[in-house]
């Protein structure tokens, strides 16, 4: 029980309780993993940080962000002081850091976070790694709530140059920015582009996960935010419902995503009803 192997089963545990959405177990699993760890290996060990980040995902699944947060700085700090400041496991943290703040708003220290994991990727992976591709599709999307809509497109586009070089272009991966680049088109009135980006990401997602996938419920659910913004409500109804029908299956009826189709899908059959 107390070896760090065993630590490794649990985090794993952790982390497949944590993708069935079942967070109360997988917590308990990574706390298990660290209490071993902490007694195995001490508390400046690059293990015992990455079980920090594990714990970390978890509330970040919660919506718990500044429990992730704390966790996070744990990790970083253990990093920088085990591997160094110029790691490649370091800049990962301090990408963790900066989706977190995103998502609480902190867009400043978000971005000032993702620019000192880019800096540590482009001198430790180069210019052409999925990592750095990554990061830069991360501070498109910090640009993109900060309105700043011409340097997320930049971001994106250098995230999706990246990935052509590195990756299949049918990759999950490309998926992911061309829906980013939808996204920041949508968000500039240009919905024909935007659907053209959507069209290709459900595309490629289709063919790798097959219809009943979260990634691809998102995607329509882009695809309907598009018809929405163009008052298109019966095409945007059609595509919500497509995705909160995938998102009852996968993800279950109590789900943030799940709950936020079904509000799409409520305020759609409000503007129809008003024009009966």
């Amino acid at each position: 029980e107390q070896h760090p192997d065993t630590a490794n089963i649990y985090n794993n545990l952790g982390i497949g309780y944590d993708s069935k959405g079942d967070h109360e177990k997988a917590l308990q699993m990574h706390e298990k993993a660290l209490q071993i760890g902490l007694a195995t290996l001490g508390d400046q060990h690059p293990d015992t940080a990455t079980t920090y980040g594990c714990i970390c995902l978890v509330y970040y699944s919660r919506g718990e962000y500044d429990k992730a947060l704390a966790n996070l700085e744990k990790a970083l700090n253990i990093f920088q002081a085990t591997l160094g400041e110029q790691h490649p496991r370091t800049a990962q943290a301090y990408h963790g850091m900066g989706v977190a703040l995103r998502i609480v708003g902190e867009y400043g220290q978000a971005l000032e976070m993702h620019g000192k994991a880019l800096q540590i990727q482009l001198v430790a992976l180069g210019d052409q790694h999925a990592d750095t591709a990554e990061t830069y599709n991360n501070m498109g999307l910090v640009y993109s709530k900060m309105g700043h809509y011409d340097k997320a497109l930049e971001m994106h586009e250098q995230a999706l140059q990246i990935q052509h070089a590195m990756l299949d272009e049918h990759h999950p991966q490309v998926a992911e920015s061309l829906n980013n680049l939808g996204n920041v088109y949508d968000l500039r009135g240009e919905y024909d582009k935007a659907m053209a980006m959507h069209e290709r990401a459900l595309q490629i997602q289709l063919a790798v996960f097959g219809e009943g996938h979260p990634a691809v419920a998102m995607t329509y659910n882009n695809i309907g935010q598009a018809h929405c913004d163009r008052r298109d409500f019966h095409k945007a109804l059609d595509v919500y419902t497509r995705a909160h029908q995938i998102q009852l299956v996968t993800l279950g009826e109590q789900h943030i995503d799940t709950l936020a189709s079904a509000t799409s899908i409520a305020v759609c059959e409000r503007h129809l009803s008003r024009r009966t």
